[in-house]
């Protein structure tokens, strides 16, 4: 009678340790369609020493709570400088043409955005034909 109780325990076994592992839940960290109150850019402060010529920024949008806000498409611009340019998808290039060491890239949606600057030491070459813009 004292050797009943196994079958049960290699039942029960498996199933308390795949519940203790768990997973992580997207929707309780990710919120759609949330009241956005502010926008974060990561990295924000990045010196370029190539190679490579390009750096992906990404960008974050936050409701008043501090949760991420999921399904956000931001616009990507750079507001102050032209050592470099971004695309749609926060890749920054450097630009053949520097003029200024530092630029700041902005992720911007609706009335809110977050800045990022990017710097590039004016004593090194520009990038080689191909890999700027």
């Amino acid at each position: 009678m004292k050797y009943l109780h196994i079958p049960l325990i290699i039942w029960i076994l498996p199933l308390v340790l795949v519940l203790s592992c768990g997973s992580k839940n997207d929707s309780a960290s990710c919120l759609s369609g949330a009241t956005i109150v502010s926008v974060t850019v990561s990295p924000s402060n990045y010196t370029f020493s190539p190679p490579p010529y390009s750096k992906a920024f990404t960008a974050e949008a936050r409701d008043l709570n501090g949760n991420t806000v999921c399904g956000v498409t931001f616009a990507w611009t750079n507001t102050t400088g032209t050592m470099s340019c971004v695309d749609q998808n926060g890749l920054v290039t450097l630009s053949y043409n520097r003029f200024s060491p530092t630029d700041t890239i902005t992720a911007s949606v609706g009335s809110f955005s977050g800045p990022a600057t990017v710097t590039y030491p004016m004593g090194l070459p520009p990038p080689p034909p191909g890999q700027g813009c």
